[in-house]
């Protein structure tokens, strides 16, 4: 029997929300932490905890981090995850989604400012 995911986040999804319903979903948190500690980031750890807001329940993924991490633009991730220890279709996928994420922000920024050179 073949199993269907349908991710429908209608109202936006956090990137904690989205990994709470992974783990609903059955996805091993030790998977993701292995994932994390493959990026070579020394004291980054993955919790989660049951939640719930009235009648929805969920998982609350919370991470937790030395508080002297730097910021990181694009370049910064780009060059994190090509030297990562991810296996090759996680890192391309990941690399993948962060340009597509570095793409939409810088869109978003042109709009906001109406500056649109390239």
């Amino acid at each position: 029997m073949s199993r269907i995911i349908v991710f429908d986040p209608a109202s936006g999804a956090s990137g904690d929300m989205i990994l709470g319903a992974l783990l609903d979903a059955g996805a091993p948190l030790a998977t993701m932490q292995e994932a994390v500690s493959r990026l070579g980031i020394a004291g980054v750890r993955i919790r989660s905890e049951a939640a719930s807001s009235g009648a929805v329940r969920g998982t609350r993924v919370t991470i937790d981090a030395a508080p002297d991490q730097p910021a990181r633009d694009w370049q910064a991730i780009q060059h994190l995850l090509t030297e990562s220890a991810l296996v090759l279709p996680v890192r391309e996928a990941a690399l993948a989604i962060f340009q597509s994420l570095a793409e939409a922000e810088a869109q978003a920024i042109c709009m906001q400012t109406g500056d649109f050179r390239r």
